[in-house]
């Protein structure tokens, strides 16, 4: 879970995370609305020496004060 307090841009490491890909949700803590920001694979295969780097960037939606991006792995 990351905080993004302003309108702004974030990039994540997502090779960092021990899953084979990652489903990122957008939340807005003001209204609990919640947008699907998609999956993604992490570049991480399980059991691998080195993971294979991957980033992913993210935004907060432009009608939103701030957002809170949820990120769940998945297979």
């Amino acid at each position: 879970m990351l905080c993004l307090s302003s309108q702004c841009h974030v990039r994540v490491n997502v090779d960092r995370l021990l899953t084979r890909q990652v489903r990122a949700t957008l939340v807005n803590p003001a209204s609990g609305e919640e947008i699907d920001a998609g999956t993604y694979a992490t570049g991480n295969a399980i059991g691998a020496v080195f993971p294979e780097w991957k980033s992913q960037a993210f935004s907060v939606p432009g009608y939103w004060e701030d957002a809170v991006l949820i990120l769940d792995g998945c297979e």
